[in-house]
């Protein structure tokens, strides 16, 4: 439950045939009852540049998450630190939907200073300025651009995500604020299910499986991929 976020099963469809409307497309699954599912989040993301405001870093390429209501309002996940005036993790993830602009970020996008990852991968892109260990985020920003346009989004980061967030990587921010800096705006491609006590992940994940197939969706039940 806590690396999946209160989530059971999570799905990907392609990006050439996404699915325009979920919520209306679950009640349509063969083998399944409307009430099996008790939430759903949607999940789109675009590679854009980013670096920390008011730094001397330069632009890498990352990975922007931006996800919908039905996420926000039903992920699990806790905070390793928030930024001031955000008391509970349910608070950050209401800002996030809520206040244009914002953005929470994975752990090991923020300097710790006693570093146990030895030999791991070095991202991109990592703040400054502060520590993991620090209680509460300073005013810090990041900047992110659209290499095709551009175009440019400030993002204020609210919260760092508990090392076991372990299906939220990266950076996140609403889907709002992900398609104000986008040309266009990018479909959800990635989905997240919390079913109702007694109903089975992976007979769920099949038959998601076999109900869009055209839209190329591989499903996995969380408690068997952990």
């Amino acid at each position: 439950e806590r690396l999946a976020g209160g989530f059971h099963v999570r799905a990907g469809t392609s990006y050439a045939n996404p699915i325009p409307d979920i919520q209306a497309a679950l009640g349509e699954v063969d083998g399944m009852f409307p009430d099996d599912i008790q939430a759903v989040g949607s999940l789109a993301g675009a590679r854009v540049e980013m670096k920390q405001q008011d730094t001397d870093q330069e632009f890498a390429d990352f990975y922007l998450q931006g996800v919908d209501a039905g996420y926000t309002d039903s992920v699990a996940y806790k905070f390793t630190m928030t930024a001031e005036g955000y008391t509970s993790p349910r608070a950050v993830w209401q800002a996030l939907q809520e206040e244009p602009g914002t953005a929470v970020v994975s752990s090991f996008l923020v300097p710790a200073k006693t570093n146990y990852n030895v030999g791991g991968p070095t991202p991109p892109f990592r703040l400054e300025g502060f520590w993991l260990e620090d209680k509460t985020i300073p005013e810090v920003y990041i900047q992110a651009r659209d290499p095709r346009t551009g175009k440019e989004q400030s993002l204020r980061v609210i919260g760092v995500l508990e090392g076991l967030a372990f299906y939220a990587e990266g950076v996140i921010t609403s889907q709002a604020t992900l398609n104000t800096l986008l040309s266009q705006p990018a479909p959800p491609q990635a989905y997240m299910l919390r079913l109702k006590a007694g109903v089975n992940a992976e007979t769920t994940a099949r038959a998601l499986e076999a109900s869009f197939l055209e839209h190329g969706m591989q499903a996995e039940a969380l408690a068997e991929e952990i």
